[in-house]
């Protein structure tokens, strides 16, 4: 019995060793890293400040590629009316949809071409056309972004309009500093 005893102890003393748990804390979702959202809304500042703004949707397809819409609308008597700018964005950086990153994008757009035609030099005529232009085009740029999740993007670009007539030019801009949210 002298013998039994301790090793009976001793093997309690593994198999209670043996059969210990490791517990492993779930985090809500308010402690989850800033980066697991795979939303954006952002509003380019940019074109905002020629009476162009643009506003733009993003979603993160995984930590390397994103698809997104641009939408932009003329507030001031600029050439362009409208725009929409579907894109695909590659990303190079260590965070999730962040760092450097490469554009491919497709615009279509609106143009109005406004003609006046003068009457014996005291009344006149408008003619207002509007015109549909479309292209393909490519930016470059970086998002930088915060715990908090907050974005800020700078990038450049330009595309090649296929739809071409008199009034619309041969390419379009894409350019900017966007400021938005990932959730």
């Amino acid at each position: 019995m002298n013998r039994i005893l301790p090793l009976l102890l001793i093997s309690m003393l593994f198999g209670f060793y043996g059969y210990s748990q490791e517990t492993e804390e779930i985090a809500t979702p308010q402690e989850q890293a800033p980066y697991s959202g795979k939303n954006e809304l952002k509003l380019n500042g940019m074109y905002l400040l020629i009476g162009f703004p643009e506003l733009s949707y993003e979603r993160i397809l995984n930590d390397e590629s994103a698809l997104g819409i641009s939408v932009n609308f003329s507030i001031d008597d600029i050439e362009i009316d409208f725009m929409a700018i579907p894109y695909y964005r590659i990303y190079f950086g260590k965070k999730p949809a962040a760092g450097f990153f490469v554009e491919g994008n497709a615009a279509f757009y609106v143009v109005s071409n406004e003609e006046y035609t003068y009457y014996n030099g005291h009344t006149y005529e408008v003619n207002t056309e509007n015109e549909i232009g479309a292209g393909v085009g490519l930016a470059v740029g970086s998002k930088f972004m915060t715990e908090s999740g907050w974005v800020f993007e700078v990038f450049g670009g330009a595309g090649r309009n296929f739809l071409g007539s008199d009034h619309i030019s041969d390419a379009y801009p894409r350019f900017g500093l966007t400021v938005g949210k990932r959730f």
